[in-house]
């Protein structure tokens, strides 16, 4: 009786562990300077981000950021790769051609799964996940004036 009972404690807490939101408790959000958007805006774009991220079921969100000089270069190589390679193409890309490049931004993730099957994503740290956002406030899609493109390595 008492294995019974031990056995669907366990069996219990693996359902409930997989079904919960993502822990955000302890979230480090960090922001730098810019000049492009507002804190405001910056800060609405960590929030949009932190929101997605507890339907990572199974993970714990250690840490999202932007930086801006890093954001920048990376947005300005993608740009580059593509227009140095005709026929291809990339979110990216595509992205800073309709928002412009003055309107488009990357924010990083760090985030540790113990059981994260629903979004495919591996058990133990995943470090450095890339967020694409667009500032597109009339955009029937934004939350908080963000519209989330794409997101991955």
């Amino acid at each position: 009786m008492l294995l019974a009972a031990v056995l669907a404690t366990i069996a219990g807490f693996g359902l409930w562990s997989h079904f919960r939101q993502a822990d955000t408790s302890h979230t480090v959000i960090g922001i730098s300077d810019s000049t492009k958007f507002t804190r405001a805006q910056l800060d609405d774009a960590g929030a949009v981000l932190l929101k997605d991220k507890r339907s990572y079921k199974g993970c714990t969100i250690d840490r999202i950021s932007y930086d801006e000089q890093w954001s920048d270069d990376r947005l300005g190589d993608e740009w580059r790769s593509v227009e140095d390679n005709p026929g291809s193409g990339s979110s990216f890309h595509s992205a800073i051609a309709q928002y412009g490049m003055d309107k488009v931004l990357i924010f990083r993730s760090d985030f540790t799964c113990n059981d994260a099957s629903d979004k495919g994503f591996s058990t133990g740290t995943t470090a450095g996940w890339e967020d694409l956002l667009a500032w597109a406030p009339a955009d029937a899609k934004a939350d908080r004036g963000w519209v989330w493109i794409d997101g991955g390595f």
